[in-house]
């Protein structure tokens, strides 16, 4: 299967078939030489199953989310399925991207997190969301994927 399906059968499993994924063959297949259990088509699966379900952090997508619900014109006891939901048709929205990082990329994860030891992906909710978001998903599959925006 080619890079393009693999990416749009991970999209279309997750309910976001209009959120462009910007990666090339040449970053995935130096990325996969950089070993770990995790594949980019398993990466990417996991990066965006982070924003539509973690709330560990508070500046996670759910967290921010969770933390202001009025803010985004969702009921103030929205519960996780309907943030959730919202999360859904906004990565669906034109103007949506996830961007796989290389280790060249010059606005790196906030809290250190190398291309190295995971797969890194900035999200851009530009009509939602300001700042930058990182997905990140350690190779190793050892620990979970989670996501984080800084303002």
């Amino acid at each position: 299967m080619s890079l393009e399906a693999d990416i749009q059968k991970v999209k279309d499993e997750l309910g976001v078939p209009e959120l462009t994924v910007v990666a090339d063959s040449q970053h995935v297949a130096d990325q996969t030489a950089l070993g770990g259990s995790v594949s980019f088509a398993e990466a990417l699966r996991s990066a965006i199953k982070s924003v539509l379900e973690y709330g560990d952090r508070i500046d996670s997508l759910v967290g921010l989310v969770q933390n202001d619900p009025g803010a985004y014109e969702l009921a103030e006891d929205a519960d996780v399925a309907a943030i959730a939901e919202f999360l859904r048709e906004r990565m669906n929205q034109p103007g949506s991207e996830a961007h796989l990082l290389d280790p060249e990329y010059r606005f790196l994860p906030e809290d250190g997190e190398t291309v190295d030891e995971n797969w890194i992906f900035r999200l851009e909710m530009p009509d939602t969301f300001s700042g930058l978001t990182w997905a990140i998903v350690p190779r190793s599959g050892s620990e979970p994927a989670y996501n984080y925006n800084f303002d």
